[in-house]
C-alpha cells in the first residue's frame, strides 16, 4: 500500500511540476515583444539614436521603414565628401546572433546574412565629390558590402539594446511562414 501511495504522490508532483514549467515557458514567450512591437520600436528609435559625430564627419539615419520583414533605412554620411545610402535588408535572411563591435569612436550592430541563404541586401549610394554626383547599387551573393551591414551608435549600451532588437526581429521574421 505504501508503494501505491508513493507512486500517487510522485505522479501528482510530476503533473504539478510540468504544469508550472510549461506555464512559465508560455508566460516568458508572451512577454517577448511581438513583430509589430519590435518594428515600431526600431522605426521610432533608430533615427534618434543611430549615428555618430567625430569632428566634421558624421553619419545619421534619416528615415526607417518596414515592408513586412524588410527593413529599409537611409543613412547620410557627411565629411569632405557626402553621400546618402539607402539600405534594404530582408530580416529573415539575417543571422539572429547579432554582434556588437567597436571601432573608435563608435560601436556597431553587425548584421550578417545567414550562410547559404539568398543574399538580398540591397545598398544604393549617391554621393557628391568634387562637384560630381556618383551613384552605385549593390546587391547579390558574394558581395562583401551586401553580406554584412554595420549600423553605428555613439555608445556601447545603445548598440547592445539595438542588437537585442535586431536579433528578436531576425528570429521573428525567420519563423514567419508564408500563408500559401
Amino acid at each position: 500500500m505504501n508503494v501505491q501511495l508513493a507512486r500517487a504522490v510522485l505522479s501528482c508532483f510530476l503533473i504539478a511540476f510540468f504544469t508550472v514549467a510549461v506555464g512559465a515557458r508560455q508566460s516568458q514567450e508572451q512577454q517577448q515583444p511581438s513583430l509589430e512591437d519590435t518594428t515600431k520600436w526600431l522605426t521610432e528609435k533608430l533615427p534618434s539614436l543611430a549615428g555618430w559625430v567625430q569632428g566634421e564627419k558624421s553619419s545619421k539615419i534619416d528615415s526607417v521603414e518596414f515592408h513586412g520583414c524588410t527593413l529599409t533605412y537611409r543613412d547620410t554620411f557627411t565629411s569632405t565628401i557626402g553621400f546618402i545610402s539607402t539600405i534594404s535588408i530582408p530580416m529573415a535572411n539575417i543571422d539572429p546572433d547579432v554582434k556588437v563591435g567597436a571601432r573608435s569612436p563608435r560601436y556597431q550592430c553587425i548584421l550578417k546574412t545567414i550562410t547559404g541563404r539568398s543574399n538580398t541586401i540591397k545598398v544604393e549610394t549617391a554621393g557628391v565629390a568634387g562637384g560630381r554626383i556618383s551613384r552605385d547599387t549593390r546587391s547579390g551573393l558574394g558581395d562583401s558590402l551586401t553580406s554584412r551591414i554595420e549600423i553605428d551608435f555613439s555608445d556601447e549600451a545603445t548598440a547592445e539594446r539595438f542588437a537585442k532588437a535586431f536579433a528578436r526581429l531576425a528570429t521573428l521574421c525567420a519563423a514567419k511562414k508564408e500563408p500559401f
